[in-house]
């Protein structure tokens, strides 16, 4: 176990936790497909990772808390793994952190759903300069979709 899992605990009002609606996931394939499989390292209950798998899609669920879906334990922040694609819904407090890493791993796609307010702020801002979105969506819900092809 590693220490950034030890040391990492959830904040005082949860584990920065809120279920993707699954609107916001079948708006994103409205929009997106992916191919190779795909990797949601905050699965939570299982929300994206229960809609991808309907729609035929190979999914790696895995979480650093454990919610009763996936495999528990396992801090994205410090995966070396590469993956092909990733969907995930990332704790709003690390978004900007799971974002670089999500895009340092990821060999094809990278969709993030999100509150609006991530396109926001100085330390964000910078990232964005290198980094750009290639594309983004919003929804009545204030779900946010970044993606970015990488390929």
């Amino acid at each position: 176990m590693s220490n950034r899992i030890v040391n990492r605990k959830a904040p005082k009002k949860g584990a920065d936790f809120y279920e993707t609606p699954r609107d916001a996931i079948l708006k994103l394939l409205e929009n997106e497909s992916f191919d190779g499989g795909i990797s949601e390292p905050a699965c939570g209950k299982g929300a994206i990772s229960r809609v991808m798998i309907e729609k035929g899609y190979r999914v790696n669920s895995s979480d650093l808390f454990s919610y009763g879906y996936g495999k528990p334990g396992v801090d994205f922040l410090v995966s070396k793994k590469k993956v092909d694609n990733l969907i995930t819904n990332p704790p709003f407090n690390l978004a900007l952190e799971f974002t670089k890493q999500a895009t340092s791993l990821t060999m094809r796609k990278v969709a993030l759903l999100m509150r609006i307010q991530f396109l926001e702020g100085k330390e964000r801002g910078e990232f964005f300069k290198h980094t750009p979105p290639r594309e983004s969506m919003s929804s009545a819900k204030e779900s946010l979709v970044t993606k970015r092809r990488l390929t």
